[in-house]
């Protein structure tokens, strides 16, 4: 640790200790603390950010991976040191609102406060949960002399382009064989650990530190995400009566329920093509003979034939909502190509570096030139100007609401720049393709993507929630299909009981990410463009000739105001107040996220209706306890 660093804390420890103890008031001090934290919290993330910086633009390197690990040494010991001084201030009674949340900023310990012995164990249990999932090798179900397959790439890809239902159920089984009761115990041990970690973090309950990051209680938390799901039941069962006769037509009655939940192996390849732009001529679309249009090869008959040409085009449609425009030295010496040597088409993506000492952010983009990567510019342009908003703040200030947001509120731009009426103004689409059955067809793929998507992330924290606080246990395999059988209507293709483990095959890449940031940051995204939209005029409830996924909101720069005051709240504030603020409202309103997808909803009832398909699904008895 620098030296000076070190002084200063040693300082204001002594000065803390020695003004508690004359009763001298602690605020000037306390000041003093919080301002020397957030100067060298942003010098350690600086460094960082410039270390992965190099990496990503000249490729790995050996010295620069030393270097990451000094830093993360170095900023555990001062973040242990800044605790140590923290734990003799009372923050609850500290009266300046600003600083009071500046202290409560200051990141914690976490799982360094274990033992030493249990933070090298679990470090090794976690670890080993990872390599399972990524290492675990499948024998080929045509050779089976060849059992060198990962999951990721070798049978995702199989599987995604198998039609023989066979050789999808046989890696089905496998995959679980595999991983199942390799990480039973291992995860038992992730569990207990999790338990002890948030007893010592000063939480009453493992849930209530599992969702910390949303800074409310666990309870008012779970029954909001329980509001959600229960609002998304009637628009995903619609969606699933659809996709469920679909798969009875493709592959009958004895695979297929005509009622049941719809077997899981099927869903999840239903479903995960939606996300595989290689796939998409597998998927039987409301209206086949409309294709699903792709702007790719449109983009170089309006001029944006390489990435800046992107980043120009996109720069100005900002600056048409009233953000300062970036300029051509921005471009030149803060942007620089990917290194490409590992990059593919599903993982060469724009990437932003923050720094806190520099005007601003770095862009590292992928040259790569498409659809994809076009909507993708505008979520990185909303990233730069996040952080170059948020820059106002103290250090401890300068990030997103909570883990994810980010995320949405960069999507909540490519949604915008999505409009089929946005794409007809630039002559991306035609007049045609903004016609009622495109957009049904649209909505439809953006339905696979987002509609099962938040079940499913409920799935995920529910189940860990669950057996964190003792209501379900790691051996109640049946627990787990319940939860899925509830919230997606899927069920295992074969009989499973206590004797399996399957949760696993969807969890543990990483075991404590957090999924319930990810459906509170989609239901706000949606709530956002709702409010932002209706506010321009351009949509309006209930009237068919403005709808919500239809609303373009390119040069509307006063209903952005409300936007920009949230960038540069940065983390100063709860995500309520800022919801509270920038919407009027303080609760989770999903009414957006369901507007925009009403069309497809009125058009699956009458689909459904006149194909006398049922709609929900009976019990499966596919697991016995």
């Amino acid at each position: 640790m620098h030296s000076s660093l070190k002084i200063v804390l040693l300082l204001l420890s002594i000065i803390v200790r020695v003004k508690t103890e004359a009763g001298v008031e602690l605020i000037k001090y306390t000041v003093e603390f919080m301002d020397s934290a957030n100067k060298f919290l942003a010098e350690f993330a600086d460094t960082d950010q410039d270390i992965n910086w190099s990496n990503e633009i000249n490729g790995l390197n050996k010295d620069n991976l030393k270097l990451n690990i000094k830093l993360a040494s170095d900023l555990k010991a001062y973040i242990k040191n800044l605790n140590d001084v923290l734990a003799r201030i009372d923050v609850n009674i500290v009266e300046d609102r600003n600083l009071r949340r500046q202290l409560k900023k200051i990141p914690g310990l976490g799982y360094d406060l274990l033992e030493a012995e249990e933070l090298s164990e679990l470090t090794n249990v976690t670890l080993g949960m990872t390599e399972i999932y990524k290492t675990v090798n499948l024998c080929s179900y045509k050779n089976k002399n060849v059992c060198n397959l990962t999951l990721i790439p070798h049978v995702q890809d199989i599987i995604h382009t198998s039609d023989d239902i066979n050789e999808i159920e046989y890696y089905w089984r496998e995959w679980r064989i595999k991983t199942g009761s390799s990480i039973r115990d291992k995860f038992q041990r992730f569990i207990e650990f999790y338990r002890k970690t948030a007893l010592l973090n000063g939480y009453e309950t493992p849930s209530d530190y599992w969702y910390r990051n949303l800074e409310e209680d666990s309870d008012i938390i779970k029954e909001d995400l329980e509001i959600v799901m229960t609002s998304l039941n009637p628009i995903l069962k619609g969606i699933h009566a659809f996709v469920r006769h679909v798969m009875l037509q493709r592959y009958g009655s004895d695979i297929v329920s005509a009622t049941g939940p719809y077997p899981s192996h099927l869903s999840e390849i239903f479903i995960g093509r939606a996300f595989r732009m290689a796939d998409l001529s597998s998927i039987e679309f409301p209206y086949p003979d409309k294709s699903l249009f792709n702007i790719t090869e449109k983009l170089s008959t309006i001029g944006l034939a390489n990435t800046k040409d992107i980043f120009v085009f996109v720069d100005e449609y900002f600056s048409s909502l009233g953000f300062d425009s970036f300029n051509e030295h921005y471009w030149l010496q803060s942007t620089a190509p990917k290194h490409s040597a590992d990059e593919t088409y599903l993982t060469c993506f724009n990437r932003v570096f923050k720094f806190s000492g520099l005007p601003e952010s770095k862009m590292a983009y992928c040259p790569q030139v498409d659809e994809t990567r076009f909507y993708g510019m505008f979520e990185t342009v909303a990233q730069l100007h996040y952080s170059r908003s948020y820059k106002v703040q103290p250090f401890v200030f300068q990030d997103e609401l909570f883990p994810n947001f980010n995320d949405f509120l960069e999507k909540l731009f490519s949604l915008a720049a999505s409009s089929p009426k946005y794409l007809e103004r630039v002559g991306l689409i035609s007049k045609e393709e903004t016609g009622y059955e495109y957009r049904i067809n649209r909505l439809y793929l953006m339905a696979l993507q987002n509609v099962f998507v938040l079940p499913i992330f409920h799935i995920l924290d529910k189940y860990r929630v669950d057996i964190l606080d003792g209501k379900l246990d790691v051996n109640d395999n049946c627990g787990y299909w319940e939860l899925v059988e509830k919230y997606i209507g899927a069920a295992a293709p074969f009989p499973r009981s206590s004797s399996d483990f399957d949760a696993p095959s969807k969890l543990l890449i990483g075991v404590d990410d957090e999924y319930s940031t990810q459906i509170v940051g989609t239901i706000i995204q949606f709530q956002l463009f709702k409010i932002l939209c209706e506010n321009s005029g351009q949509y309006v409830k209930e009237d068919p000739t403005k709808p919500l996924d239809m609303c373009d909101l390119y040069g509307e720069k006063e209903v952005f105001d409300r936007i920009r005051t949230l960038m540069k709240s940065g983390s100063s504030k709860t995500w309520r107040e800022v919801l509270l603020e920038v919407t009027g409202e303080i609760e989770l309103n999903p009414e957006g996220f369901l507007e925009y997808f009403h069309p497809l909803h009125n058009w699956m009832k009458k689909d459904n209706s006149k194909n006398n398909v049922v709609v929900g699904w009976t019990q499966s008895s596919r697991c016995q306890r």
